[in-house]
């Protein structure tokens, strides 16, 4: 199971269709294989992981299934696609 919501990705300008990701289906049945592209569509380049001062690895994303804190409604950044 993923982290997060993957048919919520599909609404994400974030999200990137892969070769390699998690397989979700739209409404009209078409599949894709999503991966959360943010660090390739933010203005400061930053990763959805991280490490933080205590050395340990953190996700920017939180831990809310339904709710991904980079969430950000728009067309599925294609521009990333493999």
């Amino acid at each position: 199971m993923s982290k997060f919501n993957k048919k919520k990705c599909l609404m994400c300008k974030y999200a990137v269709n892969t070769s390699g990701g998690y397989m979700v289906h739209d409404k009209s049945g078409k599949t894709f294989t999503l991966l959360c592209d943010y660090s390739g569509g933010n203005k400061d380049n930053e990763c959805c992981l991280y490490i933080g001062e205590d050395k340990k690895v953190h996700d920017r994303r939180g831990d809310d299934y339904n709710n991904c804190l980079l969430f950000d409604q728009g067309k599925m950044n294609k521009r990333r696609s493999l």
